[in-house]
């Protein structure tokens, strides 16, 4: 008979309207992984020296305004990894701690709603 049909179709139409809701509302994602190295005196081309799980847990990454506020931070996970929800806007990534105890402006980025933006750096340890 078709009457059935029109709850099914609202249904439908609420959830597409919720997502919608949700992305217009909502947080974007900014995550990277971060490269330390040298990490030994003399690296051999094919033979890297591959930092130790605690050499990427030292190192913070700082999230800030382009103003230059504070947003947030976390340290990186033993694979070099970082991961933000945050919301729409540009900010600046900076890395913290770890060998070089620097703090040093990575870059900015742009985070959009619903979308993730992928901002990979390396820390130049300094080690020849």
């Amino acid at each position: 008979d078709g009457k059935g049909d029109v709850g099914v179709y609202n249904q439908i139409l609420s959830n597409f309207k919720f997502i919608d809701s949700y992305v217009q509302n909502g947080t974007g994602t900014l995550m990277g992984h971060v490269t330390i190295g040298p990490n030994c005196p003399v690296e051999q081309v094919g033979n890297p020296c591959t930092p130790a799980p605690q050499a990427n847990m030292a190192v913070r990454v700082d999230v800030l305004t382009t103003a230059g506020v504070w947003v947030t931070n976390q340290y990186l996970d033993a694979q070099g990894n970082y991961r933000f929800n945050l919301s729409p806007g540009t900010y600046v990534v900076e890395s913290n701690g770890g060998i070089h105890q620097l703090s040093e402006t990575k870059g900015t980025v742009t985070v959009k709603t619903g979308q993730t933006t992928s901002f990979n750096f390396s820390i130049d340890t300094g080690i020849r």
